[in-house]
C-alpha cells in the first residue's frame, strides 16, 4: 500500500536554511506522489545516489517504476531545485542537505516511516550479505535501518542485530571511521545486554564486543567510558588469558594521560599473572 502524505503539522521552516525553504515549501505539495515517494527513498539511502540504486528500491513503497520513467522523474526533481546531476550522469544529489532532511520529514514520524526503514535494511542487508553485491556504503545503510526499526524485526536468530553490527563495526575499523565503528559495536552491546545474562549464555559474543569498543574508546580519548567498558571485561573474564588485550590497551590508555606509575604498576601486574616476572 502506498503512503498518504501528510505535510500538516509539519514546520519545514525549522528544517530548511532561508536559501532551501522556498523551493521546497511552495513545491513539495503539489510534487506528484510518484517524484514524493521516489525522493523519500532517496532521502533515507543518502546525499548522493545512482539511479540504478534507486530502482532497485522503487518497490518498497508502491509499485517498481521503469528506468526511464524513474529517470525522468528524477530530471524533473532537478528541473525543481530538489537535486542536482550532471548530465549523463546516472548520479543525483540533494541540492542541499536541508532539502534532503525536508524530504525525509514529509513522512512523518510513525508506522509509514518505521516500516520504510525496516524495508529498506533488510533490502540493503538483502544485497549486501545474500546476494554479496552493492557498495559498501549499503552495510553502514542496512545497520542504520535495521537499527532504528528493530521493534519492527522478525528474526529467527536472537544475534542477528548484535552479530551485524559487530559485522558493520569491523568494516568501520578497516577504513579507520573508528567513531562509527564505536557506535555500532555500542549498539551491539546493548542488544546483547539486553539478552540477559550475557556473560554466562553468549560469552564469545559479550568478550569480543566489549573488548572490541573498549579498545577503540580508549584510543579514541573517552577515557571515562573505555576504563568503564574495560573494567567489565576484567570482571567477567573467564581466565589470565582474555584479560591481557584489554589490559595492554589500559597500560597504553594511561600512557597517554601521562599517569606513567599506573601504567607501569599494570604492566608489572600483567607479568606476574603469566609469571614472566616473579
Amino acid at each position: 500500500a502506498q503512503w498518504e502524505w501528510q505535510l500538516e503539522g509539519v514546520d519545514l521552516n525549522k528544517i530548511l536554511s532561508e536559501d532551501a525553504s522556498g523551493a521546497v515549501i511552495n513545491r513539495i505539495i503539489d510534487l506528484s506522489t510518484d517524484m514524493r515517494r521516489i525522493l523519500v527513498i532517496a532521502a533515507y539511502t543518502r546525499s548522493s545516489f545512482d539511479a540504478n540504486h534507486l530502482q532497485m528500491l522503487s518497490d518498497l513503497n508502491g509499485e517498481k517504476l521503469e528506468y526511464s520513467r524513474l529517470v525522468k522523474l528524477l530530471d524533473k526533481a532537478v528541473l525543481e531545485g530538489f537535486l542536482s546531476n550532471n548530465v549523463g550522469s546516472t548520479v543525483y544529489s540533494f541540492a542541499h542537505d536541508r532539502i534532503q532532511e525536508a524530504v525525509c520529514f514529509s513522512l512523518p514520524p510513525g508506522p509509514e516511516r518505521d516500516e520504510l526503514r525496516l524495508k529498506l535494511g533488510k533490502r540493503f542487508y538483502d544485497i549486501v550479505v545474500k546476494q554479496e553485491l552493492g557498495q559498501e556504503w549499503m552495510y553502514f545503510a542496512a545497520a542504520d535501518h535495521l537499527n532504528a526499526s528493530a521493534s519492527l524485526l522478525e528474526t529467527d536468530d536472537p544475534l542477528f542485530l548484535v552479530n551485524f553490527n559487530m559485522l558493520v563495526a569491523k568494516r568501520a575499523s578497516s577504513v579507520s571511521a573508528l567513531g562509527s565503528a564505536a557506535r555500532y559495536l555500542e549498539v551491539a552491546r546493548k542488544g546483547i545486554i539486553q539478552l540477559g545474562d550475557n556473560w554466562g549464555k553468549h560469552y564469545d559474543v559479550s568478550y569480543s564486543i566489549f573488548r572490541k569498543l573498549a579498545s577503540i574508546q580508549l584510543w579514541l580519548g573517552r577515557f571515562d567510558v573505555g576504563f568503564r567498558t574495560a573494567q567489565e571485561i576484567l570482571d567477567n573474564a573467564r581466565c589470565p588469558e582474555d584479560k591481557i588485550p584489554t589490559q595492554i590497551a589500559i597500560c597504553k590508555a594511561l600512557g597517554r594521560k601521562e599517569r606513567y606509575r599506573e601504567a607501569y604498576e599494570l604492566g608489572v601486574k600483567i607479568l606476574r599473572e603469566h609469571g614472566i616476572v616473579p
